[in-house]
């Protein structure tokens, strides 16, 4: 933000943070949606984490939900 500070509860920081954090652990344009699956147990370590967070990104995306092959 305007203060180079990261503020928790500031939905630009946070969603900029998350973005780094997966970027750099693989995540990137086309990747496949097991690699995404392993990326987002990597931010946390919450099968359920990671499974809502891909079903609400379908769901934005207006793609059907998909499981991954693990």
């Amino acid at each position: 933000n305007r203060h180079r500070l990261v503020e928790p509860f500031h939905v630009p920081d946070v969603v900029m943070h998350i973005s780094n954090y997966l970027s750099h652990h693989g995540w990137t344009t086309g990747v496949t949606r097991d690699k995404q699956y392993k990326c987002l147990l990597a931010y946390n370590h919450a099968a359920i984490y990671a499974n809502t967070f891909l079903a609400l990104s379908d769901l934005v995306s207006g793609k059907t939900a998909q499981k991954p092959s693990m």
